[in-house]
């Protein structure tokens, strides 16, 4: 079950950190050799010891570009202007991410099992989410409620749980949406604050 990793719109370096993350999630990192990475990439080995030096240099990319990569599917759904931006956002690209044929975090999720060390940029950036979005809503505690609702869909999803049917999840979507734009609607009693 062997595939190339090519695309002229990839970096090599990106290449890479996609080969071996695939790799990771087929075999588990202890498994993989740079030469696998190298093959799978379409490179030889001198090219990827060229951008990694190590195999823990190359994992640590790996969990370095999930996050980058996420960061930059939230940005991509940002609305651009309101209150609880972020957490719309975030459900939008939980949408997006829902609909690719594999799950992108079962290699992260492989690498971060043999390497729990290399959760710092994880941490950081779900730190960095769970201030933002209880920053700017004006409902902390649904906005809290629903980024630990997408969490858990996400965690269903690469456990492969496969408990919610997909209209299920959609309509969970979908309503907590609805709540997060009805919360940004003045009620009477914000008003009569004023």
């Amino acid at each position: 079950m062997s595939k190339t990793v090519t695309s002229s719109k990839m970096t090599t370096r990106n290449r890479i950190v996609a080969a071996a993350r695939d790799l990771a999630a087929e075999r588990g990192p202890r498994h993989i050799s740079i030469a696998e990475v190298a093959v799978r990439a379409g490179l030889s080995k001198g090219g990827v010891l060229y951008h990694f030096h190590t195999k823990a240099d190359m994992l640590a990319a790996i969990v370095s570009f999930h996050v980058e990569q996420t960061a930059m599917r939230i940005e991509h759904h940002m609305p651009v202007t309101g209150r609880n931006r972020l957490a719309r956002a975030l459900i939008a690209a939980h949408r997006e991410e829902r609909q690719e044929q594999t799950p992108t975090s079962s290699g992260i999720l492989a690498v971060l099992a043999e390497h729990s060390d290399l959760l710092d940029p994880v941490r950081r950036h779900q730190q960095t989410i769970l201030d933002t979005v209880q920053r700017e809503s004006n409902d902390p505690e649904l906005a809290m409620i629903m980024l630990l609702a997408l969490e858990g869909m996400r965690a269903f999803s690469l456990f492969e749980f496969d408990i919610l049917a997909p209209e299920k999840e959609e309509a969970l979507l979908d309503r907590m949406d609805d709540l997060l734009t009805a919360a940004l609607i003045p009620t009477c009693d914000d008003l009569s604050g004023m």
